[in-house]
């Protein structure tokens, strides 16, 4: 598989989870858990609901992810 292959192959699984996740409602985006349905904030933009959902992925992954916990933290030390 081809790299511009693979990556044609996350846009799309990162599309359909996204609009997934995202739903129209009374004009507003709301930004909906995949599993339980809950809320995770309203937004008057698309691009506003996409921002805080890629923040809630990160994050989720963050906690699995002892590698990338441990370059964020030198990255941190390294700005003060």
């Amino acid at each position: 598989m081809g790299n511009m292959e693979h990556n044609n192959k996350f846009y799309k699984y990162k599309n359909r989870l996204f609009n997934k996740m995202i739903k129209k409602i009374k004009g507003k985006y709301v930004v909906l858990s995949e599993k339980t349905g809950r809320k995770f904030g309203t937004y008057k933009t698309k691009k506003e609901a996409v921002k805080r959902l890629q923040q809630i992925e990160f994050f989720k992954h963050l906690k699995g992810s002892t590698k990338l916990q441990k370059r964020l933290k030198k990255k941190s030390l390294m700005k003060r």
